[in-house]
């Protein structure tokens, strides 16, 4: 597709989904991995029908590069569960686009709420563009917020030991020839005790996805020494030559008191 042309006046994406084993953990509900290969997923089928979807854009030597999300979680959707997933673009401005998710129960109940920052990416430099590449329109599209909060940048502490190194290999890898966001979250959640994964509820997830993870680079696993309290457990990824970050998450789990 040659000239690309939004059409930011469709309703909100909404489609019905059964939550497959593979996607689950050993409590038999949705993985946390799992929920965001379900966002990402949407996110790809909404841009698509918008005209901004994986193979247009990689016409013209571009993608979408995922920044920053945060999520709020009442409860995960069980295995076979019957749920609805819906996407909505909701602000665009300079190198950043915003886009929010819901996933809802068969009753209409709110099971997961999140809001995104995506960037649009030159593959071949490998550098944020402005999003007058794809014409959108400015500002807000007149939709609503899934959550209040703002995914914000997370703090990088000094105290920090490595648990895992880890090379990126053939199974990381995505069409976009670099690591997949749910492997970043995949080494960080399993750093945090299994006894708090299993005995307590995950409330809401933040995570930065600060620079790309490509074939063979070596990245280290970090935690910090004390984690800042008994709700939040944070997991950071950075290389393993130069030491710069590569990613950081924030697990808020609700409260043992």
């Amino acid at each position: 597709m040659d000239n690309l042309q939004p059409n930011s006046n469709l309703p909100i994406l909404e489609y019905p989904l059964t939550i497959h084993s593979f996607q689950c953990d050993l409590t038999r509900k949705l993985s946390i991995p799992g929920l965001f290969g379900v966002f990402g997923e949407a996110a790809h089928h909404d841009a698509t029908r918008r005209g901004w979807g994986y193979e247009a854009l990689l016409n013209r030597n571009e993608a979408w590069v995922l920044i920053r999300i945060v999520v709020e979680i009442n409860r995960m959707p069980s295995w076979e569960e019957q749920v609805v997933i819906k996407t909505w673009p909701k602000t665009m401005e300079g190198v950043v686009a915003i886009r929010d998710f819901q996933v809802k129960d068969q009753q209409g109940q709110i099971l997961v709420a999140g809001t995104s920052v995506w960037s649009l990416v030159d593959l071949e430099k490998r550098r944020p563009l402005r999003m007058t590449s794809i014409n959108p329109p400015p500002g807000p599209m007149s939709y609503p917020d899934a959550v209040v909060v703002k995914p914000e940048k997370i703090s990088w502490p000094d105290d920090l030991i490595t648990c895992a190194t880890i090379q990126a290999k053939y199974s990381a890898i995505d069409m976009n020839m670099h690591v997949n966001n749910a492997r970043y979250i995949e080494w960080v959640v399993n750093e945090i005790p299994m006894e708090v994964l299993l005995s307590r509820r995950l409330q809401r997830v933040s995570l930065n996805f600060i620079s790309e993870v490509k074939p063979g680079d070596v990245v280290e696993v970090k935690v910090p020494v004390r984690q800042v309290d008994n709700d939040h457990y944070c997991g950071f990824v950075s290389f393993l030559q130069s030491g710069n970050p590569a990613f950081a998450s924030d697990f808020q789990f609700d409260s043992t008191f």
